[in-house]
């Protein structure tokens, strides 16, 4: 089922579409509701979307090589995730729940092969908001090594 073009019109992502352009690609993206608790995709996992919420939160983490949680980022509206793995074609890099129920577009990378040849400076939110997530996970395996290093510290007094 596809979404109300009104509903691309509030994602700041696809704002500067024109009408006719957001009402075709409305009619080719999916609006999912998924209720708190769901699991959206896990790391691993094929990366063959983006998403991009209208209401609700989804928090995107992975687990490091102790089983830590580490989230990279809690989604909220307007906020879109899912974009490394259409970018390069990868598995996900990270896993995704749904913290509170969530109202959410999702777009496949067809579809978004087609925005972006019709709005191409759009690509460039694309990888600005990859390069964020990029930073968020350097900074927090940053700060892992500093606590750890910390508490060796401490411990040896």
């Amino acid at each position: 089922m596809g979404a109300e073009p009104e509903v691309l019109a509030e994602v700041p992502f696809f704002q500067t579409l024109d009408e006719q352009e957001r009402a075709a690609l409305a009619e080719r993206v999916v609006t999912v509701n998924k209720p708190a608790g769901t699991t959206l995709f896990n790391y691993g996992d094929p990366g063959d979307s983006l998403y991009i919420v209208r209401a609700g939160e989804v928090e995107i983490f992975f687990k490091n090589d102790t089983g830590e949680r580490i989230v990279l980022e809690t989604a909220g509206a307007g906020d879109f995730f899912g974009e490394l793995s259409l970018l390069d074609g990868g598995a996900r890099t990270a896993s995704a729940v749904v913290t509170k129920d969530l109202q959410a577009v999702v777009v496949d990378r067809a579809d978004l092969e087609s925005f972006l040849r019709v709005r191409p400076a759009a690509a460039m939110e694309l990888l600005t908001a990859a390069g964020r997530r990029q930073l968020g996970i350097e900074k927090a395996n940053w700060d892992r090594m500093v606590l750890a290093i910390r508490k060796v510290l401490h411990a040896r007094g």
